[in-house]
């Protein structure tokens, strides 16, 4: 089985690109022309700037459980839905949408009828 890297590493390669391609800009742009010891300095001041960052100890423990629950609802044919907060925001949306508009026909008809009775007046 191929180890997926964890969240540090991911982070770290991530940073790492954003490095590059900010470097690559500000030097075809001209206004970076540090030389790499002075580079290296200040990668070097801020990496020892930044916290380190730890897994909690009971990561894996956590996750191996979340991974057993889930293994055993997919055995057992049930599915589980999370909803998103953009998801359950779309719902609202659709919803508000549908009732405002049911209101609109419904004061619609009220004031057609009203206006049909008088006029037979």
């Amino acid at each position: 089985m191929v180890e997926q890297p964890n969240f540090v590493d991911r982070l770290r390669g991530r940073v790492g690109r954003w490095h590059f391609r900010i470097r690559y800009h500000l030097e075809t742009l001209g206004l970076l022309s540090l030389s790499p010891e002075v580079a290296s300095h200040i990668e070097d001041a801020v990496e020892d700037s930044l916290p380190r960052v730890a897994a909690p100890t009971d990561f894996r423990e956590r996750l191996r459980n979340n991974l057993d629950f889930v293994a055993a609802n997919q055995a057992s044919g049930s599915s589980i839905v999370i909803d998103t907060p953009q998801q359950r925001s779309g719902h609202l949306i659709i919803g508000l949408s549908a009732g405002l508009l049911a209101a609109t026909i419904a004061a619609t008809v009220i004031v057609l009828r009203s206006r049909l009775a008088s006029a037979q007046r």
